[in-house]
């Protein structure tokens, strides 16, 4: 696969995997990829949801994708039964080519919370500031 095609391909995948994931948020008190997100001052790298001080937390994902292309020849019978396929690997040779391209990136998510809310100015203003 050409490399256009491959970032156009995971772009769509990751793009549809969100969307899926933010409908199944919905419907459970998650938010996924929140719209109102601020930054902790001291640490940049924590993010939290600004109204309820709650933490937004950052999901990464890396993904490898092999591609493999290759023939076999085979001397020996193939039995296949239903998808189980059984054969001589002894007698046969196999000539592969292969390319490994990675992905990563991270989706910011807001789990659901329960319990109460405590005392903003008590408890935020130390943890975040």
């Amino acid at each position: 696969m050409k490399l256009d095609k491959f970032i156009e391909e995971s772009l769509k995948q990751i793009i549809s995997g969100v969307v899926e994931a933010q409908k199944f948020g919905n419907e459970n008190g998650a938010n996924i990829n929140p719209v109102d997100v601020a930054w902790n001052s001291s640490n940049e790298s924590i993010m939290y949801q600004p109204d309820s001080g709650v933490p937004i937390q950052q999901i990464n994902f890396d993904i490898a994708v092999t591609v493999t292309e290759g023939s076999k020849t085979q001397d020996a019978p193939t039995i296949s039964v239903g998808n189980i396929s059984l054969s001589d690997t002894a007698k046969q040779k196999e000539l592969k080519n292969s390319s490994l391209s990675r992905i990563q990136f991270s989706v910011p998510i807001l789990l659901p919370t329960t319990g109460t809310k405590p005392n903003r100015e008590n408890f935020y203003s130390n943890f975040y500031e």
